[in-house]
C-alpha cells in the first residue's frame, strides 16, 4: 500500500491547490523556469491543478486496486514502471490539449 499512499498524497496537494485557487503548478513551475511566462501560460499552469488532482486519483485508485488484486507480478509491474507510463501518457495528453485547444483559443480572444 506504500505507493498507494504516496500517490495519495500528492493526490491530496493537488486537490486541496485546486480547491483553494493557489496554483501549485503554476508555483513550482515560476520558481524552476526563470523566464517570464505569458499570461496564457500562466492561466493554463493555474488551472492544470484539477486535471493532476483528477489523474493522481485514478492512479491511487489503480495501484489501491491492484493491492487487492492479489497478483503481485501485475502490481510490481504497475508500481515500478506502470505508473512511469500511465504518467507520461498523462503528460502528453496535457502538452496536446495545450497546443490543440487552449493557446489557439487564447489566441482567437
Amino acid at each position: 500500500m506504500i505507493p498507494a499512499f504516496i500517490s495519495s498524497i500528492f493526490f491530496l496537494m493537488f486537490f486541496i491547490s485546486f480547491v483553494q485557487n493557489k496554483g501549485l503548478i503554476l508555483h513550482l513551475t515560476k520558481k524552476m523556469y526563470k523566464k517570464d511566462l505569458s499570461t496564457d501560460k500562466e492561466s493554463f499552469l493555474k488551472a492544470s491543478d484539477a486535471y493532476w488532482a483528477l489523474v493522481l486519483l485514478f492512479n491511487t485508485l489503480i495501484q489501491s486496486g491492484l493491492v487487492f488484486y492479489d497478483n503481485n507480478e501485475l502490481w510490481a509491474f504497475y508500481s515500478s514502471l506502470g505508473w512511469y507510463i500511465y504518467m507520461g501518457l498523462a503528460l502528453g495528453l496535457q502538452l496536446i490539449y495545450e497546443k490543440l485547444f487552449f493557446i489557439s483559443k487564447m489566441d482567437r480572444v
